[in-house]
């Protein structure tokens, strides 16, 4: 996390942070999409992942984060210091497409069968009440320890199409919806640099 803030008063301010977010690894996104293929087709047909899959997947991993803006209290008690902080902004991240082969058991029927977003790149609404204990040991520095509780609604959804290689045919054949409440708390230490 990278934050800047600018304070207007002596306790009243505003603060601007950017967050990064580490999120699963290409083997696992890879191994989870093919064995919910095989799941669901394996007894029919032979799944195979296309080369597009793999590199969209790949592509998609480690691409999320949150910028966040608000109103920041500042209170002082010696060398300590309270930072309430109550910040609002949108968290973002690139979503996976995702194709196979299906080739029919006992037949030479051969399907692509392909998954995409209704975008890319999704961003939602998020509330991220934080606070902020700090001590100073310099003028100018403090050490910090921060607790963050943060609420968005992720909302968007997939098609399923199936395309027939023998006649170029292609068939929507669902929309899936996706929808979670995302609830975070977060904690974490760091220094702080002052420049009034």
């Amino acid at each position: 996390t990278a934050s800047v803030s600018y304070f207007f008063s002596d306790a009243w301010g505003l603060d601007f942070s950017y967050q990064m977010f580490i999120t699963k690894d290409y083997y696992v996104k890879h191994d989870a999409f093919y064995d919910v293929l095989e799941n669901r087709f394996g007894s029919d047909f032979f799944v195979s992942l296309t080369a597009d899959s793999r590199r969209d997947i790949k592509t998609g991993t480690g691409r999320s984060g949150r910028v966040l803006a608000g109103l920041m209290y500042r209170k002082r008690f010696g060398n300590l210091l309270l930072l309430p902080r109550m910040l609002i902004g949108t968290t973002f991240f690139h979503t996976n497409t995702g194709s196979a082969f299906l080739k029919e058991k006992d037949a030479n029927n051969l399907y692509a069968i392909s998954y995409s977003a209704d975008k890319t790149s999704q961003g939602f609404v998020t509330l991220a009440p934080t606070f902020t204990l700090g001590y100073q040991l310099f003028k100018r520095v403090v050490i910090g320890l921060d607790a963050q509780y943060s609420y968005c609604n992720i909302n968007f959804g997939y098609e399923e199409e199936l395309n027939t290689l023998s006649s170029s045919q292609t068939n929507v054949l669902r929309k899936i919806p996706y929808s979670q409440q995302l609830h975070t708390i977060s904690l974490g230490a760091g220094v702080i640099f002052t420049f009034d």
